[in-house]
């Protein structure tokens, strides 16, 4: 699947029209988008991250190729499902965040990172697609490299 194809997807999972899509990516006109979406036309890394935003996935999942039946794995095991069991979550991507020194923790209630602060729902599950992504790519060059 290309990266047109991912956001055509991913659009009509979230029942936004071209135009709504446009809008929220900060485009002026749905054409646009329809070109992108028929890989008639690229557009630029800031746009990467405003796609990832409107769409609601990590970047990685946009860059990333997968076929058909990866992205249906991954998504059965709730990578762009909603946030469910919000601990564990924060267990398992601070798992991953300590090989950067980070922790998420706990305060009243609501979630701080580092630096960065205070986290809302959707950063932190930015966080947790962006590792499962990680883990991803990682099984899979394993996978790979074993071949013969």
């Amino acid at each position: 699947m290309n990266l047109g194809e991912k956001i055509k997807k991913r659009r009509i999972e979230l029942g936004l029209s071209q135009e709504e899509l446009a809008k929220k990516v900060g485009y002026s006109s749905r054409s646009t988008i329809n070109k992108i979406e028929l890989g008639q036309r690229g557009f630029s890394q800031k746009y990467l991250v405003a796609f990832s935003k409107a769409l609601n996935v990590p970047v990685e999942w946009l860059v990333v190729k997968l076929d058909d039946d990866e992205d249906d794995l991954i998504k059965s095991f709730g990578y762009l499902n909603p946030l469910e069991e919000l601990d564990e979550d924060i267990s398992a991507i601070n798992t991953f965040l300590a090989s950067f020194g980070e922790k998420i923790i706990k305060v009243n209630g609501d979630y701080f990172l580092g630096e960065c602060g205070m986290l809302d729902n959707s950063e932190i599950q930015y966080l947790k697609d962006s590792a499962m992504t990680a883990l991803k790519v990682a099984y899979d060059f394993i996978k790979k490299k074993r071949q013969f």
